[in-house]
């Protein structure tokens, strides 16, 4: 019995720590993000930032008028969709439709393809609070905002140029 003592505390010891560790966590980090974002907008000035190991979400100042060239532009949902499939980032350009449209119009085309587009923009906003999601759902319904979907990345973007600012949403699906 004297045995077992010291080997239950040191599994319980590994086990809390492992769970400090991993609560501690965080999906991404704002460097990281802003380098990855920086292929297809040109941030400036973060203005909201919060990862957890499920979700990241941030806004941030932009200084671009259109999605940057290593964003595929679709004019149509049959082109969104082939980008999409062939795992390339997409920004909509479809006149007139807000970024709730285009995301209920790729599910309803194609529901793989528009299972990580909706797990990105839906899991992302748990790390956002009251303020951040009033904004962010203003944006979904926005027909003037472009929305970037890096499917590669599992990444929403939303691209308010009235606003001057990207929304950035990732969820962990």
């Amino acid at each position: 019995m004297t045995v077992a003592r010291p080997y239950r505390m040191s599994v319980l010891g590994g086990a809390l720590a492992l769970a400090g560790l991993v609560a501690g966590c965080a999906m991404d980090s704002e460097a990281e993000l802003r380098a990855e974002i920086g292929d297809w907008v040109d941030p400036g000035a973060t203005l909201y930032f919060k990862s957890k190991l499920a979700c990241t979400a941030a806004r941030f100042e932009t200084r671009s008028f259109r999605p940057l060239p290593k964003v595929a532009v679709a004019e149509s949902l049959d082109a969104g969709l082939r980008h999409i499939a062939a795992g390339r980032t997409v920004g909509f350009a479809l006149e007139g439709a807000s970024p709730t449209q285009i995301s209920e119009a790729v599910m309803s085309a194609d529901l793989p393809g528009g299972i990580g587009l909706l797990s990105a923009g839906v899991g992302g906003k748990d790390c956002m609070d009251a303020a951040e999601q009033a904004r962010y759902f203003a944006a979904l319904n926005n027909p003037n905002v472009t929305m970037i979907y890096a499917p590669q990345s599992d990444m929403l973007l939303l691209l308010d140029v009235a606003a001057k600012e990207v929304i950035v949403m990732r969820g962990d699906v």
